[in-house]
């Protein structure tokens, strides 16, 4: 698998025909572009967490206590899992 600078880099010299100030705004922009993408991708993952939890929040109050109980015990669980994705 190829690192983004690769990938920048095959880019700009495919698409720079050999102007090499124009290759190397390429490459730049390349990079940037990588970068916002995965910073925004990292931001949504985010929001989708506390999305859940708020839900998660909401269904608890409605909750009998046993019931509760066993869905904190659940939701632990798959905390422990999610922290060792990222």
């Amino acid at each position: 698998m190829k690192t983004p600078e690769e990938m920048a880099r095959l880019y700009a010299d495919e698409e720079c025909s050999g102007h090499a100030v124009y290759g190397e705004g390429l490459y730049a922009g390349f990079l940037a572009g990588y970068k916002a993408g995965c910073e925004v991708t990292d931001q949504e993952i985010a929001d989708v967490i506390v999305d859940i939890r708020k839900r998660e929040e909401e269904e608890r109050n409605k909750l009998p206590p046993d019931k509760e109980q066993r869905h904190a015990r659940i939701w632990e669980k798959i905390k422990v899992k999610m922290v060792g994705i990222f």
